[in-house]
């Protein structure tokens, strides 16, 4: 029920961002529709003449205030979905009556088959291209619907027609010579249905082909969006070279399992005391700052980010995949925080700041991992003896007045994965520890003095 839930609030989430841009994309929709009546009202005072160009101009200005009524579908009650099919229809609708009906002009000459003779049937592509915009499939698809009907019913009423033939007599046309039949071919009155069949199933199958680039644009930046959000919420806790593999997976962090980790605190020393006297804002800044220091050096030596503790953080080696130096790495690490506060605290001093002391533990072993929570929130979770004994060797750097503390454990599989180097720094402890809620001791490394 939770991953359910989950998908859905990431679907409706994402369903937001796509009505967003299904908005802009009616604006832009309403510009490519004036645009276009602009430059066909400037090719009709080229071509025609008063008074029918009058009553086009008109039929154009209709056109128009049907465009700025897409814009009104953007907010309040309009953005119902059926407005815009109903915007939809009523564009056709107008545009077939205007194609199919003759002008209520005087003395108007042109036979009702005159619609036929020229490429009236492409104004429907205009009307239709501009519904693209909206990256709506359902709502191309209706315009070419629309479409088709309309010229379908213009033809079902000029063949009704007095005088308007359909077909040849095939005896007649029998014992007519080639240009006899062009002739009747050519006739004003003649309309020839199976051209007029063309112009529909043209219709339809640009219309299906719209839809289609549509729907699949849709597909593609619903995935590409998923992929960024999930590629986001990825590099929240890992480094940025582990993200792009992880994204790659269909399920990057794996079911439920018990694996062997590196854990990691570190804690600011008597922060507490630090910020008692100090303004709200400063003290978010300095948890700010700490933070993108401990973040950066976490990431640079591998490890996972695990979550962030107020004044402290908690970051594990090994997840959400083992490594070859996983031990190696949260020991290199540990030292690289203790480094970097220290540099931190020499720009603190330039400003007359008070330096900043931290506590670092790290133990390793078997912990489990998985997803906790309920229904409105997971969160990927590292648990175990492990993480309590991290935890607990990062509080008794207090007690030891040592910057880190490490089991001996970790200093030993370090030591395996050829990590002498970084043990350089640390020596063993004289005695175990009994950590609190535990009864069986920990040996225990300790930084050395610097």
């Amino acid at each position: 029920m939770t991953e359910r839930n989950l998908r859905a609030r990431q679907r409706a989430r994402l369903q937001t961002a796509f009505e967003a841009e299904e908005r802009r994309g009616i604006v832009l929709s309403v510009r490519a529709r004036l645009g276009a009546y602009a430059m066909i009202s400037l090719w009709m005072q080229i071509e025609m003449d008063p008074p029918h160009l009058y009553y086009y101009l008109v039929m154009l200005l209709l056109f128009a205030a049907i465009a700025l009524g897409w814009l009104f579908t953007n907010r309040g009650p309009l953005r119902a979905a059926w407005v815009k099919y109903a915007l939809v229809t009523l564009e056709m609708g107008l545009l077939s009556w205007i194609l199919i009906a003759p002008p209520p002009l005087p003395d108007w000459p042109w036979p009702p088959t005159i619609i036929y003779y020229g490429s009236t049937v492409t104004f429907y592509f205009v009307l239709l291209g501009a519904t693209v915009f909206a990256y709506a499939p359902g709502l191309v698809l209706w315009a070419g619907l629309m479409a088709a009907l309309g010229w379908s019913a213009g033809v079902a009423w000029v063949t009704a027609q007095p005088g308007v033939r359909t077909t040849l007599d095939p005896e007649a046309a029998a014992h007519l010579s080639v240009d006899e039949i062009l002739a009747q071919l050519y006739d004003p009155y003649f309309v020839d249905l199976g051209e007029r069949i063309e112009d529909v199933l043209t219709i339809l199958i640009v219309t299906g082909v719209l839809a289609a680039a549509v729907w699949r644009v849709r597909r593609v930046v619903w995935r590409q969006a998923r992929a960024e959000r999930e590629r986001g919420n990825l590099s929240r806790y890992f480094p940025p070279n582990m993200v792009d593999d992880l994204a790659r997976l269909d399920s990057p962090l794996g079911p439920v399992r018990q694996q062997r980790v590196a854990v990691l605190f570190a804690d600011i020393v008597g922060f507490t005391r630090l910020s008692e006297n100090q303004p709200p804002e400063a003290v978010i800044q300095l948890l700010r700052a700490f933070d993108a220091r401990m973040e950066q050096e976490v990431f640079a030596f591998g490890g996972t980010l695990d979550k962030y503790l107020g004044d402290g953080i908690m970051a594990t080696f090994g997840t959400p995949r083992s490594g070859e130096r996983d031990a190696v790495n949260a020991v290199a690490c540990a030292r690289a925080l203790v480094r970097s506060v220290e540099a931190w605290n020499e720009e603190r001093r330039r400003r007359g700041e008070p330096p900043i002391r931290i506590g670092v533990g790290a133990h390793i072993g078997p912990v489990v991992l998985g997803d906790v929570g309920g229904e409105r929130r997971l969160e990927f979770a590292v648990i175990g003896d492990t993480v309590n004994v991290a935890s607990r060797l990062e509080q008794l750097t207090r007690k030891l007045d040592t910057p880190i503390v490490i089991s001996a454990a970790l200093a030993e599989e370090a030591r395996r994965q050829g990590g002498e180097a970084a043990l350089a720094d640390f020596i063993p402890g004289e005695a175990s520890w009994v950590l609190r809620g535990r009864e069986q001791a920990v040996s225990v490394w300790t930084a050395k003095a610097a």
